[in-house]
């Protein structure tokens, strides 16, 4: 993929990922009354349900907590804690996803939203000469595949920066500055010194949007704004620091991000994704955009 960097520092891929996952993940959070492990554990298990295989096979706690990274115990109770509200079962070796969670209003709008931001970042790919070359599938698209494709991505992204962030929820925050920096900066007039306390973003309302306790809020952000970290404070905020997303270790990760985007982006297209026309794969609409402040 093409890496077009409008600003010094944040390429154009790396802000379309950052809209995307913002959009899902505050959500997802809602949804799942702001608990991030449990969106990203429910969200796992519903992803291999919509390979649309003819047996879906049940995923062990120990697989879930080895792919995110997460402790062992965590992850048990996280399952446990979905299995009680409906969304799972368990089955022998593991759990799947529960046969009527797609009559679920809320999980239902929730997986149309997170197809419809798909559909977005596709568009925006490709009106910003951001796509591969991609043939046309003749199979008929369904739905389906542009859900696991939203997950696909957001799940490649968190792999892709474990090493450089830590964990989920760092990666999370970080991913909603970037955004929050984003929408500013390109509200702003000038653009020409690229990110500046104008265009910073208060950890109040990063917290606000992801649903977190303020001391939450601020004890990640005081991890990712140490010497040399991912985040500078300001008088007027968080921003991302550019040096940074220079920085060898950042550089490497964006390029696997990259590679395992276009990965994705090319099943999505043998499995019928209009790369084409990406607009008319909308299930409901265009998601607006949210704003973080």
């Amino acid at each position: 993929m093409i890496d077009h960097s409008p600003e010094p520092g944040v390429s154009m891929l790396t802000m379309l990922l950052a809209e995307m996952q913002t959009t899902i993940v505050t959500a997802g959070l809602r949804a799942f009354d702001g608990k991030l492990d449990r969106f990203v554990i429910a969200t796992v298990i519903a992803r291999d349900v919509l390979y649309a295989r003819p047996e879906v096979t049940p995923i062990s706690v120990l697989s879930l907590a080895s792919s995110l990274n997460r402790p062992f115990e965590t992850t048990r109770r996280h399952v446990h804690a979905l299995i009680d509200l409906g969304y799972i079962t368990r089955h022998p070796g593991g759990v799947i996803t529960a046969a009527d969670w797609p009559d679920n209003p809320e999980i239902t709008a929730l997986t149309h939203l997170s197809h419809d931001a798909f559909v977005r970042f596709a568009e925006a790919l490709k009106s910003n000469n951001l796509l591969p070359p991609i043939p046309r599938s003749p199979r008929a698209y369904a739905p389906a595949t542009g859900i696991r494709s939203a997950i696909d991505i957001m799940l490649a992204a968190a792999d892709s920066n474990i090493e450089t962030h830590g964990d989920w929820l760092n990666l999370v925050i970080f991913s909603t500055i970037v955004f929050a920096n984003t929408q500013r900066l390109f509200s702003d007039a000038d653009r020409s010194g690229g990110f500046d306390p104008r265009h910073a973003v208060r950890t109040s309302a990063v917290a606000r949007a992801l649903a977190l306790t303020d001391i939450t809020a601020r004890r990640r952000v005081a991890r990712l704004s140490q010497p040399g970290g991912a985040i500078m404070r300001t008088s007027k905020g968080l921003l991302v620091s550019e040096p940074w997303m220079m920085s060898p270790a950042a550089k490497e990760a964006s390029a696997r991000t990259s590679n395992n985007v276009r990965r994705i982006l090319m099943r999505a297209a043998a499995d019928g994704f209009p790369f084409d026309d990406p607009a008319s794969a909308y299930i409901d609409h265009r998601p607006p955009t949210i704003f973080i402040g």
